[in-house]
This record gives C-alpha cells, structure tokens and sequence, in this order.
C-alpha cells in the first residue's frame, strides 16, 4: 500500500517539479514553482522532490497533488489506517512521529511568533503521545442520504463527500462497536429516514467514551426535534451495545454543529463523569473535553506547576 495517496484528477492541468521545504500549518507540504509562487502539496514531506499536479491556481499561491516523486524523504513511514488520504480526519500519519512532534512544536512558536508578536518565545519541546492510536475517547461522524442509503463516516479530504469507515484505529474499541451499530440501524432504517427525510435532518452521530471506555454517550445532532428517530435508535442501541448509558438529541442551527439550546435526554443521560487528580468532571454532549484523556492529566499537570497553589482545590 502506497503511504500516498495519488488520486486521479483532471487531464490538462499543470504539472510542477517541486521540492518541498517545510510543512504548513495543516500539514500540507510547502515548495515553490518556478515563478516563486508557493505551492501547497498534502502528504508529503520536508525534502520531498515531485512532480504535483495543480488543483486550484491563485496568483499568490497554489495546491497541488503529488503524482510522481523523483525523491522520497526519510521522514515518511507507512500509515497505520487504510483510510489515511482519503479520509480528512488525519492529515500527518505518513511521518515518522518524532518528525510530527517536531513540526507541531514548530507550528506552536510560529503562531506565537507570526501572530502573537512575540520575540523568540520559549516554547518546550512537543512530548511523545503515551499511545499513537486507540486513545481517543470522542468523535462526530457526518451523516447523510446518498441513492437512498445512509452513510456515516468522517468527511473526505476535499470536504465533498463522507468516508465510511468501518472502524477508525484511532478510537477507543467500544467508540467503534457503537458506530457499527448506529449504521446497522440506519441502514435497516433506511426507507423510513428516506421517506420521512430524516436523513436530511440527522446530520450528525456524536460519541463519547468515559477514560476507562466502561460507558458510552450518543448525541444526535439534527435540524428539527426528530425524537422518535431518537428513540428508535436508542432502543436499539439499549439492546446491542450496553456501554452506552444514554442517549440525547440536539437541535442545530444551520449547517454548522452549533445549537442555541440544550440537550435533549432520550434516555439514560446526555453526560459522563470523569476524574482528573481528585477532581470530578461531568462532560455533556455539549461540552469540550480532551478527547484524549491521557492528555488531559498531562495538561492539568502542566498548568498546576506554572505556579504557586493558593490551596487545597485552588491555583
């Protein structure tokens, strides 16, 4: 398996021999035509040398596709997901991690630097991850209706359409099983979600795992109040998956994963409790919580030692 993608494009567009530099914000690999005018390329890497095919050209930059490389860094290392390069979920998988840390590190001191203002501020080196995959403990998968059919997965690369992924190795293992089972239902479901539209008001599937994964939340983002699409789907889901301790539905504004109100709970509960150093934390569909709860004790570690404690439970 390729470690970059290389998908079929438009015959007549330009083709560029690049080298590329540095790495964006992003990720997408930086090099420059022969006009000077940068050229942004994803999957690829500092020292790359390729031939990339343009996909949009403006006056003061361009994207491309890579097509053919003459030279290949060292910095690249074979992707652990099949999806990696068509899914958008990930965009640094094809680099070796200590090269991801490096320029993550770097990323850091340039917005400080670029648009903080900030002279050379001291920003300390990016730790290693304890694990580079099963961690995450929350995701929001995109649904929609295609032919008749739903699909649910995670948006494509081009943000056009939506990869489904039988599993993401990324995410804790119960995250996975309550995927699978939310698509089995929709799929069973799906002449009702067509007929009744439902497929154009469930636009998204928002899971939660507890740090330990012993419990699961599902959020159902949609347009319009649909509670019994709800419960259908969570008695379903009461059956075939245990983990999952509740199940709620949320109403968003326009396309975007925002809403005005609160949850509404279909069953169960719409919240799980976390513990971080003696500090208890109920995290809701709505809230923000590090979907990696490694890191979370991390940064609260990081944040009590920046300075004195003014007591017990205080900073």
């Amino acid at each position: 398996m390729s470690s970059t993608p290389e998908p079929s494009l438009p015959g007549g567009a330009d083709l560029l021999d690049l080298r590329i530099d540095r790495l964006a914000y992003g990720g997408d690999g930086v090099g420059r035509d022969e006009s000077g005018r940068t050229v942004f390329v994803p999957f690829t890497a500092p020292g790359d040398r390729l031939t990339a095919r343009v996909t949009q050209a403006q006056r003061r930059f361009a994207r491309a596709r890579a097509v053919e490389w003459s030279e290949r860094s060292q910095c690249h290392r074979e992707p652990f997901c099949p999806h990696f390069g068509v899914c958008g979920g990930c965009h640094l998988q094809h680099l070796e991690q200590s090269v991801q840390l490096h320029w993550k590190h770097l990323f850091v001191r340039d917005a400080l630097t670029r648009i903080g203002k900030l002279q050379d501020p001291n920003v300390a080196p990016v730790p290693a991850p304890a694990a580079d995959r099963g961690y995450r403990c929350h995701a929001v998968f995109a649904v929609a209706l295609a032919n008749g059919q739903p699909q649910v997965g995670f948006h494509d690369t081009d943000n056009e359409g939506i990869v489904e992924i039988e599993e993401c190795p990324l995410l804790v293992p119960p995250l996975n099983h309550v995927l699978r089972a939310c698509r089995q239902w929709l799929r069973e479901n799906a002449a009702q979600l067509a007929e009744r539209e439902l497929g154009g008001s469930l636009r998204w599937l928002d899971v939660r795992a507890s740090s330990g994964a012993e419990e699961c939340t599902v959020a159902l983002w949609c347009h319009s109040q649909e509670l019994e699409l709800a419960g259908q789907l969570a008695a379903h889901l009461g059956t075939v998956e245990p983990r999952v301790r509740g199940v709620c539905l949320v109403v968003s504004r326009g396309r975007q994963r925002q809403s005005d109100g609160k949850a509404t709970v279909v069953s169960g509960t719409d919240s799980l409790r976390e513990q971080v150093r003696g500090f208890e934390l109920q995290v809701s569909a709505q809230s923000f919580y590090q979907a990696n709860p490694a890191e979370a004790v991390r940064l609260l570690e990081a944040a009590l030692g920046m300075g004195p404690t003014a007591g017990a439970g205080e900073v």
